[in-house]
């Protein structure tokens, strides 16, 4: 058998392979059209016959079998009929689909050809219309989203997505919602072996470009922004064919994700006063493909505490959201995912991501996985990322991380700080960004806490070693004491400034100090 018939026979059996075959498949479909497409084929199969449920036997098969088999057996003068017709009826009586003994039986029969074939004539006849039926019907909209969740993780793919939604700005407004906009290319092999690319386009402080590489138990991450990279030894497994949250500090919520919290809310008890459903809505065609439209809720899960007292809290189990996914009939992979999260816990108010290209089969090459970034890869040391709020008493400067420019409340206005948001983010886990929350005072009275509708000035700075994105200088041209300035109006009508010093950029966004106050405040703080 030649090396290319023997990786075919394998792949019939994929899923009782041992480590070293599994190696030997995985390295041949990367240079296999042929295989890697007959890969996809057996996938889709065994997926397909995943959904099936298996079926109790018909109440008159087994007496309409042995009626033919006496009738057959009497009139062909063959023997031993009696043990065979028992058989038949043991294992039939487990609900077995079986029509022939299995394994040695104590008298061996005879049957002419012309019997054999009459019986199994009326078995196809019974049988036929169950089986046609079964495999006519359409799998349920849970098992299409549960086979979703399943294949996603194993397929060899490629493509590119469109990612947006609209999320608060920072935890520290969480009424104020803004675009975000992010295109993502991946290519994956499997959950160890994959390239994706995450470029942010909105807001577009925070644009740049995060690629991450993973090869087997490595994975190196390299940012743009900071232009930094660093290697992990014990990454996370790739989630699905591309998931926002993995690969973007900023993510929002994905289908990998929604699919999951779904899956996940079936075992639970939820107030039923929560949508929970799935529902096959339709069909459609994606990228010139045939998908399933399948609705779900909830889209999004979470919990609410209460104080009950001093040392007692009551949680109440949430879900929120309504979710649309477009799967593809032949790979089960999710090519467009919308959702409407409505979840007053959450910055994710909606959530849009589109597949705008996409090749089954075709996974990571060894040049992408091999691909090295051009900065010096650190290890890396933290033991999380993520972000921090830290509220410090009204009026306290701020305590920024090394680096960042000192940014006091604008007490001449008069103004005190009210919170701040600490960003650390990939590749390193080192703080890249920091929010901090300016409210109103009169000396006197100040709410710590921020309430939708209050006036407030936000300062946000970032980590960006090519200077002030270019898409932030098209305002109004102005300088602000040391620093090139430009002033304008964001998209919900709030006054902002926007400038750089160094490697840090900076916006100044508010809806209580005029486009002339901000100049001056940072003219005389961070551009002294």
């Amino acid at each position: 058998m030649t090396r290319h018939a023997s990786i075919q026979a394998m792949l019939a059996r994929r899923d009782r392979l041992d480590p070293e075959d599994e190696a030997r498949v995985v390295a041949h479909i990367e240079t296999c059209p042929e295989c890697r497409e007959r890969a996809i084929d057996y996938a889709g199969q065994i997926a397909f016959l995943r959904s099936f449920h298996r079926e109790t036997a018909p109440s008159g098969l087994r007496d309409g079998l042995r009626t033919i088999i006496d009738q057959q057996m009497t009139a062909s003068g063959a023997k031993s009929h009696t043990s065979i017709r028992g058989q038949v009826s043991r294992d039939l009586s487990r609900g077995a689909w079986r029509l022939l003994p299995q394994g040695r039986t104590r008298t061996r029969p005879r049957w002419p050809g012309v019997a054999l074939a009459a019986v199994m004539a009326i078995a196809v006849a019974v049988l036929s219309p169950i089986i046609s039926q079964r495999a006519a019907a359409p799998a349920s909209a849970e098992q299409l989203l549960r086979s979703a969740a399943q294949t996603a993780q194993a397929l060899p793919s490629s493509g590119a997505a469109t990612i947006t939604y609209l999320g608060s700005e920072t935890n520290l407004l969480p009424d104020r919602v803004v675009p975000h906009r992010l295109l993502e290319t991946w290519s994956a092999n499997d959950d160890q072996h994959y390239r994706t690319r995450v470029q942010t386009v909105e807001p577009v402080i925070d644009s740049g470009t995060l690629t991450t590489i993973q090869d087997g138990s490595s994975m190196t991450r390299y940012d743009t922004r900071t232009e930094t990279a660093s290697l992990w030894t014990e990454p996370a497994s790739f989630p699905g064919g591309f998931s926002v949250a993995g690969g973007t500090p900023m993510g929002g919520v994905g289908p990998d994700q929604s699919i999951q919290q779904y899956l996940d809310s079936t075992q639970q008890d939820l107030p039923s006063s929560v949508p929970h459903f799935a529902r096959i809505v339709g069909t459609a065609q994606l990228l010139g493909r045939q998908v399933d439209v399948v609705q779900f809720a909830p889209a999004e899960r979470g919990i609410k505490c209460v104080p009950t007292g001093p040392t007692a809290t009551d949680c109440t189990p949430l879900a929120f959201g309504t979710a649309t996914v477009w799967i593809d009939d032949a790979t089960h992979f999710v090519l467009k995912y919308q959702a409407d999260l409505a979840n007053p816990l959450s910055r994710f108010r909606t959530s849009l991501l589109q597949v705008t290209s996409f090749t089954p089969g075709q996974g990571a090459t060894q040049a992408q996985l091999s691909e090295r970034p051009p900065v010096p890869v650190q290890p890396f040391t933290h033991d999380s990322i993520g972000t921090s709020r830290s509220g410090r008493p009204p009026g306290l400067a701020a305590p920024v991380p090394p680096g960042f420019l000192p940014a006091p409340a604008p007490a001449d206005l008069p103004h005190a700080l009210s919170d701040m948001e600490v960003l650390a983010t990939p590749p390193l886990g080192d703080a890249t960004g920091i929010n901090l929350l300016f409210k109103p005072t009169d000396g006197h009275n100040f709410s710590y806490d921020y309430a939708p509708g209050d006036h407030f000035v936000l300062v946000a700075e970032r980590i960006r070693v090519h200077g002030l994105p270019v898409e932030l200088q098209i305002a109004t041209p102005i300088r602000a004491g040391t620093c090139p300035a430009w002033s304008g109006t964001s998209a919900d009508g709030l006054h902002t400034l926007a400038f750089a010093r160094g490697a840090i950029s900076v916006i100044l966004t508010s809806n209580s100090l005029s486009a002339g106050d901000l100049v001056s405040y940072a003219a005389r703080t961070m551009c002294r």
